[in-house]
């Protein structure tokens, strides 16, 4: 085939873009919380130490035990944790809804921080 009627291939490549949140402190040093879901969430562990956990829709006592955060009493993460619910579902924490996730983080291994973090709409 000749050179001008040979076909051009496209490359395209993907460029990750961080996207812009809103972040709220929901509340502070806690040393315990709980989350009600509206429908099934994942758990991602800020750490990295293990692979992330999918709940069904459930109450979520997350709490503090030593340098670890438990789930409903069971050891679950050393770096914090965060709440992801499916297809916009919300949590509710101390009576108020929030969408989007919710991360949270341990300080001087006593007490938590809670973040609420959403997408903005632009």
């Amino acid at each position: 085939m000749p050179p001008a009627l040979e076909k051009k291939e496209k490359r395209v490549t993907p460029v990750m873009v961080e996207e812009e949140r809103i972040r709220v402190l929901i509340k502070a040093s806690a040393r315990e919380t709980i989350i009600a879901a509206s429908s099934s969430v994942d758990l991602k562990n800020l750490s990295g130490e293990k692979t992330p956990k999918k709940i069904e829709g459930a109450i979520l006592t997350i709490g503090v035990a030593g340098d670890s955060m438990t789930l409903n009493g069971e050891t679950l993460a050393s770096g914090g944790v965060v709440v992801i619910p499916f297809l916009n579902g919300k949590l509710k924490v101390d009576g108020k809804s929030y969408r989007g996730e919710i991360k949270l983080t341990l300080k001087k291994m006593e007490y938590q921080f809670l973040i609420n973090s959403t997408p903005t709409h632009k």
